[in-house]
């Protein structure tokens, strides 16, 4: 093999491994408004595959500090999934539970944000994103929960920061190693 074509192949190789990030998780800014004070922001980290997996949150909602995530399958008004969706809607029906300094997981109060297509419940005031804000052990009965239809709700992925250095170094390290083989294809 020519080479030229090693060392532009070697270049490629080294430039290619350096710009490996691993499978990383994705990390969302999010945020959510309604009427009159409602309204929480933050950031979700996910999986990095769709639908992504809500796997952390951090943040405020309705005033208060975000303390946690309801684990994927927790009983709240039904089974949360914790779901996120890149494109509209960004949730599901079942949505993505977490707790508040005020709302506890101690005694399972918190938040669901979630979306509602008009037919999973019909009794549902609008179609479009909801909270459920519960106050009691809501899966087990006797729970409370207030239902705040028509709230504004959207995720943003974070973009990951380019490998810079991997690149700079890959060009770096093929026009040095270029020059050599010049060099010595010369004398």
């Amino acid at each position: 093999m020519n080479p030229q074509k090693i060392v532009l192949l070697s270049t490629l190789i080294i430039s290619g491994i350096s710009g490996i990030n691993g499978a990383q998780a994705a990390t969302w800014n999010w945020s959510y408004s309604g009427a009159g004070t409602i309204g929480g922001s933050g950031t979700f980290t996910t999986n990095n595959t769709s639908p992504f997996v809500v796997t952390g949150i951090t943040g405020i909602a309705e005033g208060s500090n975000i303390t946690g995530l309801y684990p994927a399958g927790t009983l709240i008004y039904q089974r949360i999934d914790n779901l996120l969706f890149a494109n509209q809607p960004q949730l599901t029906y079942k949505g993505i539970g977490f707790a508040t300094e005020e709302l506890t997981t101690a005694n399972q109060a918190g938040l669901v944000l979630f979306y509602d297509d008009g037919i999973v419940d019909p009794n549902f005031p609008i179609v479009g994103y909801g909270l459920y804000v519960f106050t009691a052990d809501y899966g087990n009965s006797p729970g409370t929960y207030t239902n705040i239809a028509d709230i504004n709700f959207q995720a943003i992925e974070v973009p990951e920061p380019i490998n810079v250095l991997g690149s700079v170094t890959g060009i770096a390290l093929f026009g040095a190693l270029t020059n050599v083989l010049k060099r010595k294809s010369i004398k």
